[in-house]
């Protein structure tokens, strides 16, 4: 079964009224929708990244490493091709702006991950583009990630 980041999930993560895109006076800030959104999907790519499948549509895409993935299974593979992580979801700097197309938010993420294999952690950088596909229904259209190595 497909899952995906609805209306109801959301307002479990964000607030019981709210929009993903918070575009009324009434609802939550673009900020305040990133921050709740980011938290659940780091905190599901390190327990259980295939629960991401449902972010994404066969027309996402995503960069790792300059490596381009696109739909679905290819990119939840890519994301758990370097073996399990852990990311400092305490510590995150999340920057938010709405994009062009007013159904549709950009995020930026830094901060550390540390994979299991390795001892030391790693700084990473990561864009998401959050678009509403429907009413309610909301996909990961682009996602970026680039690993900074010191």
């Amino acid at each position: 079964k497909k899952t995906s980041l609805n209306s109801t999930a959301l307002r479990a993560i964000v607030l019981d009224s709210c929009c993903i895109l918070g575009l009324s006076r009434n609802m939550s800030s673009p900020q305040e929708i990133a921050t709740a959104f980011i938290q659940h999907y780091y905190q599901t790519l390190d327990s259980n990244p295939d629960a991401l499948a449902g972010l994404y549509v066969e027309a996402s895409t995503f960069t790792m490493e300059g490596n381009q993935h696109q739909g679905p299974g290819a990119i939840v593979a890519a994301l758990k091709a370097p073996g399990q992580m852990q990311h400092d979801c305490a510590n995150l700097s999340i920057d938010t702006q709405l994009s062009v197309n007013p159904n549709a938010m950009v995020i930026l993420v830094t901060g550390k991950l540390k994979l299991v294999s390795q001892e030391n952690p790693l700084q990473f950088s990561q864009m998401f583009q959050l678009v509403a596909s429907g009413p309610g229904q909301y996909h990961l259209h682009n996602d970026c990630l680039r690993l900074v190595y010191s």
